[in-house]
């Protein structure tokens, strides 16, 4: 084989490397708004109104993060110091169901149990409006922005 033949086939080669790069990062999950639609991304609670209750204490900033069926919860109680919880979500006709491992319960600061089911009252690029009801006659709604 001669010099430009070897030069050619390492071209070729090199190429080949660079288009299975190029495919692997056009596939990989990093989906704009990903498979959970408009709840995809984080998003900081700005608020929670009680109907009949007494609202959770806010000890910090709360995010909540959504990607494909898991959600993330973090309260950031400043210092470095933060508090966090992990669960499964699904969303079908305007109603949010919020699961979280027995030994791993919502956030205190939410109001949130192990299972829950959330109206889903607004839905944005940029805001989400949720309303929980723990008891039949009592209400938390929940005010979220796109963070």
């Amino acid at each position: 084989m001669t010099n430009s033949g070897y030069i050619h086939i390492k071209k070729s080669f090199s190429y080949i490397l660079i288009m299975i790069f190029i495919t692997c990062l056009s596939t990989a999950c990093t989906h704009f708004q990903g498979p959970s639609g408009d709840l995809y991304g984080r998003w900081h609670l700005e608020r929670i109104e009680a109907d009949n209750m007494e609202a959770p204490k806010q000890t910090g900033d709360l995010y909540w993060s959504f990607q494909t069926q898991v959600i993330y919860m973090q309260c950031d109680k400043g210092e470095h110091e933060f508090a966090q919880a992990y669960g499964i979500f699904r969303l079908e006709d305007n109603t949010l169901f919020l699961d979280f491992p027995e030994n791993t319960p919502a956030l205190a600061q939410t109001g949130l149990g192990r299972q829950n089911a959330l109206q889903v009252l607004k839905i944005t690029g940029k805001e989400l409006t949720l309303l929980y009801n723990p008891t039949p006659d009592s209400s938390l709604t929940y005010y979220l922005r796109k963070w």
